[in-house]
């Protein structure tokens, strides 16, 4: 059998070309229409209203996401706030509306004093560890 002349009948397909783009998915669509009880117009608009349920549904999907991105990154947030409390950067709460100017703040900080490294406890406790040492 070639590809070409091999027609094989979908379980769930009714109508022929149901399943191609735009045509209805289930015959209860468009059995009102072909038995008279439904105008051209009502067809339409239902098939309107479908594709717009569908772009609701869609968007309201998008919408979901962003929130769970949102707090994502509110969390990420006041992770760093807590590490930027726990360093003794910041004293206090800080409103949302200053969030991101605290956190540029913290990012273009600089320690005010610079430590020598000849008089810091960790090079004092090696050059003692090597006195021992020897």
């Amino acid at each position: 059998m070639e590809a070409a002349t091999c027609i094989r009948a979908k379980k769930e397909a009714v109508v022929l070309g149901q399943d191609a783009e735009g045509n209805p998915l289930h015959i209860w669509e468009t059995l009102p229409y072909y038995l008279g009880a439904v105008q051209d117009d009502r067809l339409m608009q239902m098939a309107e209203l479908k594709k717009y349920q569908q772009g609701l549904r869609r968007l309201q999907n998008k919408s979901r996401e962003a929130d769970a991105l949102f707090a994502k990154q509110t969390q990420i947030v006041h992770s760093l706030l807590e590490q930027e409390r726990a360093a003794d950067l910041t004293k206090g709460t800080i409103p949302d509306n200053l969030v991101i100017a605290e956190l540029r703040r913290i990012q273009a900080w600089e320690p005010s004093k610079r430590i020598d490294v000849a008089d810091s406890p960790v090079e004092q406790a090696r050059i003692q560890l090597q006195s021992l040492n020897c």
